[in-house]
């Protein structure tokens, strides 16, 4: 069943934002403030000793914006 089957023709499309770049996506923009804080948490001088935590931090953190544009 379609949820918007009870709505009005004339508000079908009133709602509907279209976005032309995945970079113009709110949730892709907030991904992208997610890693760079991620970035910065990760320059902290406790984390920069282990090497590993700080890059597998990183990259998950990166990986939310990639997948989103994927």
């Amino acid at each position: 069943m379609n949820p918007l089957a009870n709505r009005p023709n004339d508000a079908d499309n009133r709602d509907i934002v279209k976005y032309e770049r995945f970079e113009d996506l709110p949730v892709w923009k907030a991904a992208m403030e997610l890693a760079v804080a991620a970035y910065a948490l990760t320059e902290h001088q406790a984390l920069r000793a282990t090497g590993d935590l700080r890059d597998q931090l990183r990259r998950a953190a990166l990986s939310v914006s990639n997948n989103i544009a994927e």
